[in-house]
């Protein structure tokens, strides 16, 4: 079991993007694209790695998060756009960009870096680049195809203009399980935005 913080849309914002991925996945009829099921969508914040057994790292967690909730007002995420990890020459990742919001869902993501180190927690080494995950692709058939889709895109789509705008006020301690059909999560705690 793992934890994370996160952000999730909501249900018409899922819905939305639920749509969008639909449409996209018309386009790639491949065994080796696995694409998220929408009530997995979401935006994370931050990686915790492996929850323990004693409920520690969760109390730690919750402890950093509560003095980050109180530092920011509910602000609006518009997301749009298709994109991959790593680059998209080599997809592995495939995903959704954020548009409005990004300056804020960075600094709330530096703020709780910081507030998780008081706690002990490692420090974020990697640049924080918010984004929703669609897809996972798993083979060399599936790169190229998707690689070939992004090169071949001179003008974005339509269907990736804008996708679902929404306010976040708040975010989410998370548990991750790995079960025979995949990951599952668990929302452990919400922390509403106080300011």
């Amino acid at each position: 079991m793992a934890l994370f913080f996160a952000i999730f849309p909501d249900k018409p914002s899922l819905r939305e993007l639920a749509e969008f991925q639909r449409q996209l996945s018309e386009e790639f009829d491949d065994s080796e694209i696995r694409w998220e099921p929408s009530s997995k969508f979401h935006l994370t914040l931050k990686y915790l790695g492996r929850e323990d057994s004693s409920g520690k790292i969760e109390e730690l967690a919750s402890l950093a998060a509560e003095r980050v909730q109180v530092e920011f007002a509910p602000f609006e995420v518009s997301l749009l756009g298709a994109g991959a990890f790593p680059d998209e020459k080599n997809p592995e990742v495939l995903w959704i960009g954020v548009k409005n919001g990004f300056p804020v869902l960075v600094h709330l993501a530096e703020s709780l870096d910081r507030s998780l180190k008081l706690e002990g927690f490692e420090s974020e080494v990697r640049e924080y680049r918010p984004h929703l995950t669609l897809a996972k692709v798993q083979g060399r058939t599936a790169i190229a195809s998707l690689s070939k889709y992004f090169k071949n895109r001179s003008d974005p789509p339509k269907i990736v203009d804008k996708i679902c705008c929404y306010m976040v006020s708040s975010f989410s301690l998370v548990r991750s399980e790995q079960t025979s059909k995949g990951s599952s999560y668990t929302l452990l705690k919400e922390f509403q935005f106080a300011r």
